[in-house]
């Protein structure tokens, strides 16, 4: 295998949790007469990509499970309570676990080299890492996360491939 570069990507699902808790309260609060041209606006939006109808079931059920009967006096702290939820979730889906136990990391600003125990080199671009899995039959690179270029030495025996979310290559 000759030199590859493999990129990792991101999902914007905390801005749809961010949107479908915001329809939810503008739902929730709506009078009367605006409520029916909202929920038509909030259809739309629903129906705009299938993770905004999932994330957005999600958050009703999260919201439904308030009491009903306590409902209208627990409203305020309810909203403060869904909104901590929302921001909690972000912040957890947010912290980097994967990539503070990965084998190997470079930190932002740093292009690090590092030798392989076959003579292989992996040079991780900036904030970047990965897992290396090393057997009898395998020569294995996990990309958790950023930029990976390898040079291979060739080893018959044994295969060599990089492994993303997204893709693999030998």
């Amino acid at each position: 295998m000759s030199t590859q570069t493999i990129n990792s990507a991101n999902m914007g699902v905390n801005s749809i949790r961010e949107q479908a808790a915001n329809w939810i309260l503008s739902l929730e609060e709506a009078d009367p007469m605006q409520h029916d041209s909202l929920l038509r606006e909030c259809e739309v939006w629903q129906a705009e990509h299938p993770q905004h109808r999932k994330v957005f079931r999600q958050m009703q059920q999260m919201w439904s499970a308030v009491d009903p009967v306590k409902k209208q006096a627990r409203k305020r702290r309810s909203i403060i309570s869904l909104t901590g939820i929302v921001l909690a979730v972000a912040v957890c889906t947010q912290i980097p676990w994967q990539y503070f136990n990965a084998d190997y990391r470079s930190i932002a600003g740093e292009i690090r080299s590092i030798k392989l125990q076959d003579g292989s080199e992996a040079i991780l671009n900036t904030n970047s890492a990965i897992n290396v899995n090393y057997s009898d039959g395998v020569r294995q690179i996990e990309l958790v996360r950023g930029e990976v270029l390898v040079n291979v030495v060739p080893d018959k025996s044994r295969s060599f491939s990089v492994e993303t979310a997204h893709a693999s290559a030998r």
